[in-house]
């Protein structure tokens, strides 16, 4: 299994997991565009169970 790490630009939150993700997809639709700040938006769809994540992390 291949390992995947990452984390928020300041490095204070961290995550990786061993497993598949379940989906990937690349929107550039307006609402993504919005939220993101960016013209598209690359996210992995993993379940939660099989991630691990480190440091702080807050919810809005």
């Amino acid at each position: 299994m291949t390992l995947f790490r990452g984390g928020c630009l300041c490095g204070a939150v961290r995550y990786e997991t061993t497993s598949d993700p379940l989906n990937q997809r690349i929107c550039h639709c307006r609402a993504c565009q919005k939220v993101i700040g960016a013209a598209f938006n690359a996210r992995v769809l993993m379940r939660i169970e099989h991630v691990a994540i480190s440091g702080p992390i807050s919810t809005f």
